[in-house]
């Protein structure tokens, strides 16, 4: 999230997002939503490229993002 929310932001012209500790963010988004902002981690396409012969439509997300937001 801390990656890519920031780019998003820039790319639709917006303000870099707000940072909030863990303690504050629990009680306002419990401590599911704080694993899944600061814990959980990226998945793979390996498979689907694997079995499936899948290709993504762009190199990587910021290309993506770049793109698919204009």
């Amino acid at each position: 999230m801390n990656q890519w929310m920031p780019f998003l932001a820039e790319q639709v012209g917006g303000r870099n997002p707000m940072r909030l500790p863990a303690w504050l963010a629990k009680p306002l988004i419990g401590e599911f939503g704080v694993a899944l902002m600061t814990s959980v981690r990226g998945s793979s396409n390996a498979k689907a490229k694997r079995e499936l012969g899948w290709t993504p439509s762009y190199a990587t997300w910021r290309e993506g993002f770049r793109t698919g937001i204009g």
